[in-house]
């Protein structure tokens, strides 16, 4: 089971020494976002697009609906429906950005590291897989 996203290293010889370290890309326990079952699909789908987007430790990103509608497959209502189940979940916080020469900026989205949101995801265990076999 994956248990954490970072973004590739850069420099393509695939060696460990090329991951970067520090500030350069974003890093988040995927794992229990995945397992809550709480989260209806879609909005496990929007939060791993957003964590796509967030470049850095903060955790923060700004996409506009219709860019993340396309890069989903998703009408805009569905993204904003997605969207408010993250927001309600504590998982992703939203700045709404006022107009700009007539036109709405991006929301900025700040992504929530889900150990320190509201979501509890102290009694989330890995399923049991002992009985599968390849």
């Amino acid at each position: 089971m994956i248990d954490s996203i970072t973004q590739p290293s850069t420099s393509g010889t695939g060696n460990e020494s090329d991951i970067p370290t520090g500030g350069s890309f974003a890093k988040t326990p995927i794992g229990a976002v995945l397992r809550n079952t709480n989260l209806s699909d879609g909005a496990v789908r929007l939060y791993a697009e957003l964590r796509s987007y967030a470049w850095g430790e903060d955790g923060r990103c700004f996409p506009g609906q219709k860019t993340l509608g396309e890069d989903m497959g998703w009408s805009r209502s569905k993204v904003y429906r997605y969207t408010k189940e993250l927001k309600d979940a504590e998982l992703i916080e939203i700045e709404y950005r006022p107009l700009h020469k007539g036109k709405n900026k991006p929301n900025l989205y700040t992504l929530n590291q889900p150990s320190t949101c509201g979501t509890d995801v102290s009694s989330l265990t890995h399923p049991d897989v002992s009985s599968l076999t390849h």
